[in-house]
């Protein structure tokens, strides 16, 4: 992943909102552009003041729509997929679009609220990924469900407590 995120290509912001997280991939890999989607046009305003405020606009690409509508193929060295904000309902084709929009080799990283290994924290994950309208899944869900998809060497990384537990997958190449 490091080779794509370091060479020329380009990251997908699914669910941008304000913006922070592609502003951020601009100024850590200089060599990606990156384009954010988001369906919530005061989210996108906010975005576009935060863009201009940090200068990222020649990097920086926003659009108004729902990952369940990308249309993009083989665009995207890299997709972010957060997924404690998509209901099961737009899982399947949203998945699938994200899996198609990635170059052959791109890389799908699927973030997921952390949680420990007790019944307590499993609950309260569950209600905290619900509450922001997700669907609360497991990581042998995701990991299978992507692999059924198409890609290759799926694993599961938590990069320190408190942060996002990511569900990582390759396009075949």
């Amino acid at each position: 992943m490091h080779e794509m995120l370091t060479s020329t290509g380009s990251f997908l912001d699914i669910g941008t909102g304000v913006g922070w997280l592609a502003i951020e991939a601009a100024q850590v890999w200089p060599a990606l552009k990156v384009v954010g989607i988001d369906i919530w046009e005061p989210s996108l305003q906010l975005a576009r003041a935060n863009i201009a405020a940090t200068g990222m606009q020649e990097r920086v690409a926003l659009r108004t729509q729902s990952i369940a509508d990308l249309d993009d193929k083989e665009a995207f060295s890299v997709v972010w997929y957060p997924a404690p904000f998509f209901p099961r309902e737009i899982a399947p084709a949203a998945m699938e679009n994200a899996y198609r929009a990635l170059v052959r080799g791109g890389w799908l990283v699927f973030g997921m609220f952390p949680s420990q290994p007790d019944p307590l924290s499993e609950a309260l994950t569950a209600l905290r990924t619900v509450r922001c309208g997700g669907y609360p899944w497991s990581v042998p869900e995701v990991e299978e469900r992507l692999r059924r998809l198409g890609f290759e060497e799926v694993e599961t990384v938590a990069p320190g407590p408190g942060m996002a537990l990511l569900v990582v997958g390759r396009k075949a190449v």
